[in-house]
């Protein structure tokens, strides 16, 4: 008996030493797999030297320019001045708080109410406190969770450390603005979503709550869709959402209604025009003017260009019967809602570094380009795009105006485009697939 284990057990031995290299040829494989850090800092680092080392230590003047300048106001945190402005004059001195430059929801006003119990200063450390944790939330914690081993993987990383020192962050903090704490609500709200099937009420709260703070954030509405063919649970979850946004709009009154409403109208048809607004209606103004042509001819294509893409998203995610957290209609929808509003000033780039931290922590290379040379190499080539994109948005638009004085080329407009184009080509490149693993 023992004789009989004894040849057993050489057997298997011998069975092991002869699938020793099958075993190792298995990883030899999958050596067209795509790297996606990789390729990431490289496209990076491509305009590292142009739009970083020539302004701040080659420059003509032989002196060293700064690292990330923005656009300087009378004090650090005038936004945030601005905005306890129009609490005050509601819940101090009992006037509407549409007063100076307010066109935020009503109940914007209600959520900095507490703020006015402390002294300005105070209230600038919290609020950059608060947007500072925001940003780790979503650029760090959330890809996170999203990922599935609950790993922080290397483009966290990446992101999440060229996120901490990029213009759009530094502006975020410098005029005392709050889009990160928006977003970090919206986001949560979808994380619970499709996470914490029990708590989708508080998630539609906390997405509702971030509309009432900045409205681009209902755009984000696509990603509370669980079952892109279950239409009619679609409709009823989201007209219940608009309903119930829609009714925030009068918690102060109808004449605060009326007057947000008069005054987003206004001021969407005639927006500030500056290199600093990145929206799609400034960028045309501003090339327009540079070529001598009508502003349209340029926004046109581009806003077209912009729905047209994000549409593709919605509509393959319902041919092909996509189910759960859908990364490129979150790429989709950020480059959208950074696009499409008339004004959207550089501070809103501080959250584009976590939508992408939660994309590449939600998707994976399709299994075509890991045996196929030409299919990793297409996919390798969107990366390489997504990060160039990327990085042009990191660097001020000060610096890069020193680098090209050509709005076609300084401003973040063309790489948001270039990032949506990309999220759209990826999803295609990945092919049908029923349900997302990453839910």
């Amino acid at each position: 008996m023992s004789k009989k284990k004894g040849e057993t057990t050489v057997a298997a031995n011998d069975a092991g030493r002869a699938a020793e290299p099958h075993s190792t040829a298995a990883p030899d494989s999958t050596r067209c797999e795509p790297s996606p850090t990789v390729w990431l800092l490289g496209g990076f680092l491509l305009l590292y030297v142009p739009f970083l080392l020539v302004p701040v230590f080659f420059n003509k003047e032989h002196v060293m320019g700064e690292v990330c300048p923005v656009a300087r106001v009378t004090y650090v945190g005038m936004d945030l001045g601005e905005i306890l402005q129009f609490s005050r004059a509601w819940a101090v001195e009992h006037k509407s708080p549409y007063i100076l430059t307010n066109t935020y929801p009503p109940l914007e006003t209600l959520f900095f109410v507490p703020f006015l119990y402390v002294s300005f200063p105070v209230a600038y450390y919290l609020l950059t406190l608060a947007s500072t944790g925001c940003f780790l939330l979503i650029t760090w914690l959330l890809p996170v969770l999203a990922e599935p081993r609950r790993a922080l993987t290397a483009p966290t990383v990446f992101f999440v450390t060229t996120g901490l020192f990029s213009h759009g962050l530094l502006f975020e903090l410098e005029r005392g603005q709050f889009n990160l704490i928006a977003m970090a609500l919206c986001w949560s709200g979808v994380y619970l979503f499709h996470v914490h099937r029990r708590l989708r009420i508080p998630a539609c709260v906390l997405f509702s709550l971030s509309v009432q703070l900045k409205v681009y954030p209902a755009i984000f509405v696509l990603l509370l869709v669980d079952n892109w063919r279950d239409w009619k649970a679609n409709l009823r979850r989201l007209g219940l959402i608009a309903a119930g946004n829609f009714l925030c709009l009068f918690v102060l009154g109808l004449g605060p209604f009326v007057e947000f409403v008069s005054r987003t109208v206004k001021k969407v048809s005639d927006p500030p025009i500056w290199p600093g607004n990145h929206s799609i209606h400034s960028y045309a103004t501003l090339t327009g003017e540079w070529l001598g042509v009508p502003a349209w001819v340029i926004s046109a294509p581009l806003l077209a260009a912009t729905l047209g893409l994000l549409a593709a998203l919605v509509v393959l995610a319902y041919v092909r019967r996509r189910e759960g957290f859908h990364p490129h209609l979150l790429v989709g929808c950020t480059a959208a809602a950074l696009l499409i509003p008339s004004l959207s000033n550089d501070y809103t780039l501080s959250f584009l570094p976590a939508a992408l931290a939660l994309y590449f922590s939600c998707t994976k290379p399709p299994a075509a380009a890991k045996d196929n040379p030409a299919r990793a190499l297409y996919w390798n080539i969107w990366i390489v795009l997504i990060a160039l994109a990327y990085a042009s948005t990191v660097f001020s638009v000060f610096h890069k105006v020193s680098v090209c004085r050509v709005p076609l080329l300084f401003m973040a407009t063309p790489a948001l485009v270039l990032i949506l184009a990309a999220a759209t080509a990826l999803f295609v490149m990945e092919g049908k697939r029923a349900a997302n693993p990453n839910s």
